[in-house]
């Protein structure tokens, strides 16, 4: 798990969040490797960080925004009987402040599926590099 403050990444534009982000997902996943590893004491680490983490995102004086990446999933190469799937998405969601990304079709781009508050999502909809990245 990851936490920033506001005031870390209140100056940060687009271009420089970006690697921001990925190094911590790049962090994240090496830390859950070696807790994992180390079986049943990994995996009880592992999950206490996780119910750490949705116990603060229920604290209303935190605005805690949950990313996943589901590129690697390979969604579009699996075949179950009537071809592969022309186009996926993400089913009903009930959580907010969750951006999911998974790879396109061709394998040339990302997808983000971004749920965030109703408040929230219109501020993120008139944000002018989000319209850049739009279609």
């Amino acid at each position: 798990m990851v936490e920033c403050s506001s005031e870390e990444t209140k100056s940060l534009d687009f271009e420089r969040l970006v690697p921001l982000l990925g190094n911590a997902a790049r962090k994240a996943v090496s830390d859950c490797v070696k807790i994992l590893s180390n079986c049943q004491d990994g995996h009880k680490m592992l999950v206490d960080a996780f119910v750490g983490a949705a116990d603060k995102s229920r604290d209303d004086n935190l605005n805690s925004i949950w990313f996943t990446d589901w590129s690697k999933f390979g969604f579009y190469d699996n075949d179950f009987g009537f071809g592969k799937p022309i186009w996926t998405s993400v089913a009903n969601n009930p959580f907010k402040n969750l951006i999911i990304m998974l790879n396109t079709k061709e394998n040339d781009g990302i997808e983000a599926w971004v749920h965030l508050h109703e408040k929230d999502m219109f501020y993120f909809e008139q944000d002018e590099e989000i319209k850049k990245l739009s279609t």
